[in-house]
């Protein structure tokens, strides 16, 4: 008789899982559905994202078909950066990584497989409160378990409003590619700042990071005899820039990042500093003034500035 009883609760209990699961999976919507105005009032969303972390290279072939202009899915798997050629770690085959861009208070939830041989990672989400979610943070050996090469993990948390962004904490591999931005919009009505520009627009995101042309690992601690600097070779704006071979004197042709705006309207551009080997980013808009808004997430009293100067992992 108690083996009958047992036998029940069992079932019941997956059934209840099951029932569970598929709720779940109901509410997920694909990330990128969840680029929209965000309107007071309105429920939060579930968005999923599935990211697979790889080993890959810059101008490989898909290059000879097509060239990027999507920040959010990898509809061409091309990545350009500053016109050399090397291997990189990237995720969905993209550089920078997907952009996240939801409304605060959105539930993300990120499927992230690791389809790197020999490596573990992590991915850190920088600026988000993670209130109750702090397992989630993705700190190795403090956080959680490194996700080991062939395995997947399930990131979830719940946004607090603000321009953040994410990146690997394993290792040196954030050098190398695995990095990407963050935004959590308020409803216009709710936003301290709304009346400081007229548009807020998803493809407005200024993501900076510092390249090298060959993997970091062999930069640290570095070579005596030659390659011995360990300097950035060339700045990326959204994955994209140039690069002049001094010794040549020849500048690589790949196309750099363009923001298209109309006159006599403002725009906000949320600028995420994502270096990691210089000390600070120095940043002007030639023949036009900037007016900062927030940093680091928080609003501030309005700067109106001719340039900005912001050190590694801050953004505005």
């Amino acid at each position: 008789m108690v083996q009958s009883r047992f036998s029940f609760l069992v079932l019941l209990t997956f059934l209840c899982n099951a029932r569970s699961q598929d709720f779940t999976a109901q509410l997920l919507k694909p990330g990128h559905e969840c680029v929209r105005e965000c309107k007071e009032g309105e429920s939060p969303m579930f968005c999923h994202y599935k990211f697979t972390v790889e080993l890959y290279q810059t101008l490989g072939a898909p290059c000879d078909l097509c060239h990027p202009d999507d920040k959010f899915t990898s509809k061409c798997p091309c990545i350009l950066a500053d016109g050399f050629e090397r291997t990189l770690l990237a995720v969905n085959k993209m550089l920078p990584a997907p952009s996240i861009q939801v409304c605060a208070g959105d539930r993300i939830v990120v499927d992230v497989t690791n389809a790197m041989e020999g490596y573990d990672t992590t991915l850190h989400w920088h600026g988000l409160r993670q209130k109750n979610t702090q397992y989630f943070d993705g700190v190795p050996m403090i956080t959680q378990c490194p996700i080991s090469a062939g395995q997947t993990f399930r990131y979830q948390m719940i946004t607090n409003e603000g321009t953040y962004f994410y990146h690997t904490h394993s290792g040196l591999q954030k050098f190398d590619g695995i990095e990407g931005s963050v935004i959590a919009r308020l409803p216009r009505s709710q936003d301290g700042a709304a009346h400081l520009f007229d548009y807020d627009l998803p493809e407005h995101v200024v993501f900076v990071n510092d390249w090298m042309h060959t993997h970091i690992e062999s930069k640290f601690p570095g070579l005596r005899t030659r390659s011995t600097a360990q300097q950035p070779k060339s700045l990326l704006i959204n994955g994209k820039g140039r690069w002049t071979d001094a010794s040549a004197g020849n500048t690589t042709t790949t196309p750099l990042e363009v923001f298209n705006v109309k006159k006599g309207y403002r725009y906000r551009f949320r600028m995420i500093n994502s270096m990691t080997s210089a000390c600070t980013l120095g940043m002007r808009v030639i023949g036009h003034n900037l007016t900062v808004i927030t940093t680091d997430g928080e609003l501030v009293r309005p700067q109106v500035v001719d340039a900005i100067h912001s050190s590694a992992g801050k953004y505005m």
